[in-house]
């Protein structure tokens, strides 16, 4: 069950509380209407860092610096598509997610300080599901990462308290 209060709402004794507590009933009783029956899933989608491209084979001239350009302007370009690419992934999965849930939220992205060096994140999302659907969430999100191409995970977690759902509607 959720309870739509900050954290840390202390009230100094009983009546405070009542006060408080009628002062937001309509808030809470809409907010409770919305999460009853529901869990929270997080699923996330990351992208792991392109292996570094193999050194050309030596052709006996020598390089020069448009050849070096030429390059490294090729790995950019391999990199930017390959990020394009698992953004639309994001899209895909998240659209999935969707289809079952009855809410979702995207969050802000995680910093290679929480996912590592190694790879970035391109979707953290937050699913509200009716209790009912989760076996049909699970099972979609499943589909879903059956179909990743390689270089791509997804990560699902919950059924969680639908904390991220006790604020405003979406």
């Amino acid at each position: 069950r959720a309870v739509p209060l900050p954290l840390a709402t202390l009230y100094h004794d009983e009546h405070g509380a009542r006060t408080g507590l009628l002062a937001h009933a309509d808030r809470f009783d809409t907010v409770l209407r919305r999460v009853a029956e529901h869990a929270e899933w997080a699923v996330k989608v990351h992208r792991e860092a392109p292996a570094a491209s193999p050194a050309p084979p030596p052709s006996g001239r020598p390089r020069g610096g448009r050849d070096y350009l030429d390059r490294v302007r090729a790995r950019q370009r391999e990199r930017e598509s390959g990020h394009e690419a698992a953004l639309r992934i994001a899209e895909r999965v998240d659209s999935a997610a969707r289809e079952v849930a009855a809410e979702g939220v995207r969050r802000p992205l995680h910093g290679k300080e929480v996912t590592g060096e190694g790879r970035s994140q391109v979707l953290n999302g937050a699913y509200l599901v009716p209790l009912a659907k989760a076996a049909a969430f699970a099972e979609r999100i499943a589909r879903e990462r059956a179909d990743l191409p390689a270089g791509c995970t997804l990560e699902v977690a919950g059924p969680w308290v639908p904390y991220s759902f006790t604020g405003e509607a979406a």
